[in-house]
């Protein structure tokens, strides 16, 4: 269901020959706008540090190396976070809540996508308050713009097409 790519790999030695590379030293890389008023210092404790957590635990990076930056790009400072701590810094949220919705997701999707095939597409949305919906949407393969094009679909997938 998910997955990520990893930036890099903190080790100051090549793995040796034959073993693989311990997940432990796999490292997420980012970068933010260096925070100068409190205002800048809450939205970056309730937002990015629930979205760099849910990005980073999902599939067990233990660390996020951030590069505080100018707004011509620019990175001056480094900073690393162990995203164990991320819940403890964050502000408005709480990972057993974003667990709990993750489950109940998952629970709605596993329930109710019970169709599939290249010319359909389910829709999620979620409202705060009202919830998650889901829409099924069957493409007409001769649209003009289809999600995925028959070019494309009839070379990946000949036995479906």
């Amino acid at each position: 269901v998910y997955g990520a790519e990893m930036d890099a790999y903190s080790s100051s030695a090549v793995p040796p020959e034959g073993e693989g590379l311990r997940p432990e030293m796999f490292v997420e890389m980012k970068t933010s706008r260096e925070v100068e008023n409190d205002r800048q210092a809450r939205s970056f404790r309730r937002f990015k540090t629930l979205k760099w957590w849910a990005q980073s635990f999902l599939v067990a990076t233990p660390e996020i190396l951030c590069g505080w930056r100018d707004d011509g790009g620019t990175v001056w400072r480094l900073e690393s976070f162990k995203v164990k701590d991320l819940p403890k810094a964050g502000e408005e949220w709480k990972p057993n809540i974003c667990f709990n919705f993750l489950t109940s997701l998952l629970a709605q999707l596993k329930e109710r996508v019970t169709s599939d095939g290249l010319d359909t597409v389910w829709e999620l949305s979620f409202e705060p308050r009202q919830g998650v919906e889901l829409v099924e949407r069957r493409l007409d393969r001769r649209e003009e713009h289809p999600v995925l094009p028959q070019w494309f679909t009839g070379q990946v997938f000949r036995d479906q097409a």
